[in-house]
């Protein structure tokens, strides 16, 4: 008996033993992904100030007044913190600097596009623009349902540099060297497998900037907004 009790209580030991080193954390399955991973934050503040573009001329003084009585103007320089993110798994790195931009009426402008403040994107604005030809913008934007809204969709939104012109006339004056930027908008709802869409075109003038802006809804004419006066303040 006491030979059978040896043999048990030697099994227990073995056992426990044996499910102890089973458990170590190094064995222990992951049953809910990768352990979280702080956030970085690196604040490298350069104060550069950045200029814009020479087709878009938004210097501080500047204004454009347009035909349908929109008036754009640049007020001053501001200064903004611009934040990029780098992704490592599942680990984010949050980069901020802080940069002195032109202030307008449609924005902060740095070079060829216009920025918002933190966590901002700026790529669906409407003074974002490049200078050589071809596609330079593509986004698809993915909106859920929600109580207040039960029609899912996505917005698409494609913008090109079409063509290059040495000249055009807008209200009487000619202006030289044109960049012609087209941009397409397109809103696809998934309970009718359709949606309307916008096309807008652009034509910037170097050291003028925006002359002209054309827009259509659905292929039909919508609105057209063309360059009056302006002035470029010193700079």
């Amino acid at each position: 008996m006491k030979s059978l009790l040896s043999i048990l209580a030697s099994l227990l030991i073995l056992l426990s033993a044996i499910n102890l080193q089973s458990c170590r954390k190094d064995n222990v399955e992951d049953l809910f992904g990768p352990p979280p991973c702080d956030t970085t934050f690196i604040q490298n503040y350069s104060f550069d100030t950045v200029y814009p573009s020479d087709y878009i001329m938004a210097y501080p003084g500047s204004w454009w007044v347009y035909d349908d009585g929109h008036i754009d103007s640049c007020f001053n320089w501001a200064t903004v913190s611009i934040v990029n993110n780098t992704y490592a798994g599942n680990c984010v790195t949050v980069h901020e600097d802080k940069k002195i931009l032109p202030r307008t009426t449609f924005g902060f402008i740095s070079f060829e596009s216009k920025v918002g403040t933190v966590g901002y994107n700026p790529t669906s604005v409407s003074q974002l623009l490049a200078t050589n030809p071809g596609v330079f913008l593509h986004i698809i934007t993915e909106v859920p349902s929600s109580p207040n809204n039960q029609d899912a969709h996505k917005i698409t939104q494609t913008r090109e540099v079409i063509e290059h012109l040495d000249s055009m006339e807008i209200n009487g004056v000619v202006y030289y060297d044109i960049i012609h930027v087209y941009d397409y908008i397109k809103t696809f709802y998934y309970h009718i497998s359709n949606g309307p869409y916008w096309t807008n075109d652009y034509y910037y003038a170097r050291n003028i900037g925006l002359i002209r802006k054309y827009t259509t809804h659905a292929g039909a004419p919508y609105h057209e907004r063309t360059l009056s006066s302006y002035y470029i303040a010193p700079h």
